[in-house]
């Protein structure tokens, strides 16, 4: 301990000075204990010193600091593979049974010595060990993630991981724990033998057809030790077998890519059914089957990307809706373009209407025809016209001054969904340049993005999107996108996010909007592991979107067992999250209760199996293997568990980290110096008026 004031320490002198002539001026001419012993006058004179050099001693204002030593254990952390993989080899009931009370007993013995968390991972990571091996995919990197996460600036020790070495998501796990910088061991689970099995291994498609059109499926089909074997390949279309085929298995490690052709023939979610028939003594027919969703749509949307002049922004726009083939994009210069608008489903204005170009025909034609606009604002923009064009936000006060916005997610947008990779990419995309000053927009409106300049948060909007007189618009207020996907590839390798985010924009204001006051927004296809989030929103009969009646929807399996679920308000509109549900086929009904006629809507939706666990069923222990090796740790197998104890005990580098804090307080909060002072004066009344002085 230490005492520390803020005026030099030595002043104490003049506290104990002042507590001397206090008790010596009190009871040098004290009459009243003038019969009293001398010990008695010593003893009260030293109560009052002692009492008034503390008081004065406070007025220093006096701080204690007090250190102490802690000890933090090395952490070491078990991570269990909780995948469906795990048991899809002979040795399900050992993995169930005998080896989870192996790994609890491995857990306590390393607990002995070390801080041990233990974590069970396959699609997402959880605390604890769990055996049920339901993961519908295994995911290394999204363990080390959460590892890195939770133990970052922690005396963290080493890493165990106890899996087959499959993995289906995510990074390669020989790359996935660099951040960690700790040793992984490894204990290798699964079978490596290969057993008899027909596999349909991967589908691949396109989600989005269009109607009348012929589109491929691809499948993948293997098979392992099943030479001279027959299968028979089954498609149905919701329900309804449309194509058999027979599958000659010619060798023991058969693989085959089989091209086949559909015709889109009606409109909506189609289901498609894959199925291969078992062969004799197959060791598991769950990777024999799956499923797909295709949406056939009526036909493709035209888009108009109309620029004041060549742009990074440009390329960037342009490659994201080419991504998808559910648009025709059109690129063109103002100063080339033809003026006619017929066709197009909605107008991109890249620094339109500027300076040099106002566009004002184009701009009233777009207000009749209807079309959707979407603005995106540069150093070009002339923000005077573009506050006349009814875009439902408008910029004053602008001086020619800009600033770098980053964008910051806002909680109340429910216009469309942003993917979970995406949402973790908007904190790190790079700021846009935009235009300084007075936003103003409509409260009908929705915004995307707000402004985030440097550590502010600022209450005006980076990408808002408007509905004035019927016609949806978007703003875009800053240009610099194509900075967008050069971080994105360079964290992600792809340009996933950035194109995700420029194609929800366009598909939410190219949709021809229907004019009902009760809608549900959701998804057509869910994954299984995905939760259900569905949004609504009411409009009154001058159709201003309110919140105020109470929503319901009722969701109907197949088998006609129905889910009913209340909506939560949000800001303007409804949201709900439903949670997880099987693979299947839904509709759903859906009310909002107004006082004077309630409001009705319906629709269906789809949820789709995950089934990449089931595509390889041999454990891959040389994935583990290498992974230990680049980190410095050892493998072993499950019967040699408990010899990991030995391995860490022997490293110099795992050792328990001593840390010196230091705290200060103040003196006069200490709750025994109260008592001191108040036992003291309170002796010291006591002893006088038992000597009868007053």
């Amino acid at each position: 301990m230490q005492l520390i004031t803020e005026l030099p320490l030595w002043f104490i002198i003049f506290c104990v000075m002042l507590g001397v002539a206090y008790a010596w001026l009190l009871y040098y001419k004290d009459n009243s204990l003038s019969d009293a012993a001398p010990w008695l006058r010593w003893l009260l004179a030293g109560l009052r010193f002692v009492a008034a050099t503390v008081l004065a001693i406070l007025l220093l204002s006096p701080l204690i600091k007090t250190t102490s030593r802690e000890t933090e254990k090395p952490i070491v952390v078990i991570a269990q593979d909780n995948s469906q993989s795990i048991i899809f080899s002979r040795d399900s009931a050992y993995y169930k049974g005998a080896y989870h009370e192996q790994l609890n007993k491995l857990s306590e013995a390393l607990a002995e010595v070390y801080d041990v968390r233990t974590f069970s991972f396959g699609d997402k990571v959880e605390e604890g060990f769990s055996n049920d091996f339901s993961g519908r995919q295994t995911d290394f990197s999204g363990l080390f993630d959460e590892l890195n996460a939770r133990f970052t600036n922690r005396n963290i020790g080493a890493v165990i991981v106890a899996s087959d070495g499959l993995y289906n998501h995510g990074s390669n796990p020989q790359y996935a724990p660099g951040a960690l910088k700790v040793p992984v061991f490894a204990i290798a689970l699964g079978d490596t033998t290969v057993q008899k099995d027909v596999i349909l291994a991967g589908i691949r498609y396109n989600e989005t057809v269009y109607f009348g059109n012929n589109f491929p499926v691809q499948l993948q089909i293997n098979a392992r030790k099943c030479a001279g074997a027959n299968s028979m390949l089954t498609v149905r279309k919701n329900g309804s077998v449309v194509l058999s085929r027979n599958i000659d298995i010619t060798n023991n490690n058969f693989s085959l890519n089989l091209p086949l052709f559909f015709e889109a023939k009606e409109k909506g979610i189609v289901k498609y059914s894959f199925s291969l028939a078992p062969v004799e003594g197959e060791i598991s027919t769950v990777n024999n089957t799956k499923e797909i969703y295709i949406q056939v749509l009526e036909g493709k949307r035209k888009v108009l990307l109309l620029a004041h002049s060549p742009h990074p922004d440009i390329a960037a726009i342009r490659s994201a809706i080419e991504k998808s083939d559910g648009y025709d994009i059109t690129v063109t210069q103002a100063s080339r373009f033809d003026g006619k608008l017929e066709g197009y489903n909605m107008v991109i204005l890249h620094q339109l209407p500027s300076r040099n170009n106002k566009i004002t025909s184009l701009l009233q034609q777009s207000q009749q025809q209807g079309i959707p606009l979407l603005f995106i604002l540069g150093n070009q923009s002339s923000l005077a016209d573009f506050n006349a064009a009814g875009a439902g936000l408008t910029i004053g006060d602008n001086r020619n001054i800009t600033n770098d916005a980053q964008p910051a997610l806002s909680s109340d947008f429910s216009l469309f969904t942003l993917s979970d990779n995406l949402t973790r990419f908007i904190p790190r995309m790079p700021p846009l340049v935009s235009p300084f000053g007075t936003y103003q927009f409509g409260a009908s409106g929705g915004i995307l993005f707000y402004q985030q300049i440097g550590a502010v948060r600022a209450n005006q909007p980076l990408v808002y999107f408007g509905n004035e007189a019927g016609r949806r618009t978007g703003v875009v207020a800053g240009e610099g996108m194509w900075r967008w996907r050069l971080a994105d590839y360079a964290e992600n390798n792809n340009h996933d996010a950035t194109d995700e985010v420029i194609l929800k924009m366009v598909q939410y204001l190219s949709v021809k909007e229907e004019k009902t006051r009760f809608r549900i927004i959701a998804k057509n296809n869910y994954k299984e592991n995905e939760p259900l989030q569905l949004f609504a929103e009411v409009y009154n009969q001058t159709y201003e979107l309110v919140n105020e009646p109470e929503v319901s929807i009722t969701i109907t399996n197949e088998q006609k067992t129905a889910y009913p679920f209340t909506f939560s308000r949000t800001d303007k509109a409804y949201a709900l999250n439903a949670g997880l549900f099987p693979p299947g086929d839904y509709s759903y009904s859906a009310v909002a209760r107004f006082a004077d006629t309630p409001l009705t809507t319906s629709g269906r939706f789809t949820v789709s199996a995950i089934q990449v666990e089931t595509n390889e069923t041999v454990a891959d222990h040389q994935v583990l293997y290498a992974m230990t090796q680049k980190y410095g740790g050892t493998m072993v197998y499950p019967d040699g568990m408990m010899q990991l104890k030995d391995s860490l005990l022997n490293r110099e580098d795992i050792r328990p980290v001593t840390y010196l804090q230091s705290k200060l307080e103040d003196f006069i909060n200490l709750k025994w110096i109260f008592f001191l002072i108040l036992g003291l004066v309170t002796i010291e009344w006591f002893l006088r008026k038992r000597s009868g002085s007053y």
